[in-house]
């Protein structure tokens, strides 16, 4: 069982994965507009929390982030405000009221570079294990192709890039068997979403 992160363990330099995932039948993101919006409003609380974002997934009902906490602002903060402020946009877009995740938000301390390294393959293939592609390029909502053509954006950015810099050569080729050699289930490390 994966334990929630405590306060005290969100410090400068702390990497974590942060996820979270909607009651059903609820989605999170309906449309290219619902997902449009949550990355304005991610990208405009983002500045005033320094961090790296290494990989980040959004899918229909739940969304994958890695980063690191580049100061003393804890993390999650960042994601309080911007999950708050686009749930109050959606629910006023669906006429509802209410939370729409089925937990609080979920984070796990990323401790070791292997575990790290699979976390990135995991949040990328996201959209090709619920078959929503077949090329993960395809998919606008992650950070994926930033990996590919080597480029930054608001939310990744050259540090966040530099870091995985002697991956990018294998990258491809690392993430297309990803799912043949590695099953995430039996890790005990790594969290399976129905889709």
């Amino acid at each position: 069982m994966i334990k929630r992160c405590k306060k005290d363990e969100f410090t400068e330099g702390a990497i974590f994965h942060i996820y979270n995932k909607t009651m059903k039948p609820l989605k999170l993101f309906y449309n290219d507009n619902n997902y449009t919006s949550f990355l304005q409003y991610f990208s405009k609380f983002l500045r005033n929390y320094p961090s790296t974002i290494y990989a980040y997934c959004l899918m229909p009902n739940h969304f994958h982030f890695l980063l690191r906490q580049d100061s003393s602002k804890p993390i999650y903060e960042l994601f309080n405000h911007a999950l708050s402020s686009y749930v109050r946009h959606l629910n006023h877009i669906l006429n509802r009221n209410g939370p729409i995740f089925q937990s609080k938000l979920q984070h796990v301390k990323v401790y070791d570079e292997q575990y790290l390294i699979q976390l990135v393959m995991y949040i990328h293939n996201n959209p090709r294990k619920a078959n929503l592609v077949t090329d993960l390029r395809d998919w606008k909502y992650s950070n994926y192709s930033n990996f590919i053509e080597r480029k930054e954006d608001e939310i990744t950015s050259k540090d966040s890039l530099a870091s995985f810099i002697e991956y990018f050569d294998d990258y491809k080729k690392m993430i297309s068997i990803y799912d043949e050699e590695v099953n995430d289930k039996s890790m005990g490390m790594l969290i399976d979403f129905d889709y």
